[in-house]
């Protein structure tokens, strides 16, 4: 992922820690955003403590699986790009959800 580096900076104990810094710092800015839009969806920030008892409610109350896969997705995303080194088997996993990630760009 980074090994385009020259090695010594590759191998430096500055980039892997920017790197993890970077790397938290996204996905607390993206959790921020992902819990705001739980909350428009469910209603509360606590949206995996709801269970209701009326089943009218309990569909409104229930996040979309759109919404689910691109979290999962979204946030994998973040870990491949501020990763310092992938096995090529983890590519060719992740190959697969990239259509949806472009889909719903």
């Amino acid at each position: 992922n980074w090994k385009f580096l020259p090695e010594d900076i590759f191998v430096s104990k500055p980039l892997s820690i920017g790197l993890l810094l970077c790397h938290i710092g996204f996905l607390v800015l993206f959790a921020i955003k992902w819990l705001r839009s739980a909350k428009d969806q469910t209603g509360s920030y606590l949206f995996l403590c709801n269970n209701p008892t009326n089943t009218s409610t309990r569909n409104k109350n229930q996040l979309t699986p759109e919404y689910i896969i691109q979290t999962m997705f979204l946030s994998n995303f973040i870990g491949i790009v501020f990763a310092r080194t992938l096995h090529y088997q983890f590519y060719s996993w992740y190959f697969y959800s990239v259509p949806f990630m472009l889909m719903f760009t």
